[in-house]
């Protein structure tokens, strides 16, 4: 993968982990968040911090 290919994707992947925590954070607000679904997207933060380093 080119070093323009792998900036694009960590910078990607950035933006989608911001996403989830903003998702999290709206639902939080909503109340329409149960613990499961908490989990899981909090397991695809970890997901997206571990693809992110491997960019690195």
């Amino acid at each position: 993968m080119s070093l323009h290919n792998e900036k694009n994707l960590a910078e990607r992947l950035e933006d989608a982990e911001v996403t989830v925590r903003e998702a999290i954070q709206w639902l939080k607000d909503g109340g329409s968040l149960d613990e499961e679904a908490e989990r899981s997207a909090h397991d695809a933060i970890q997901t997206i911090v571990k693809l992110r380093r491997a960019c690195d």
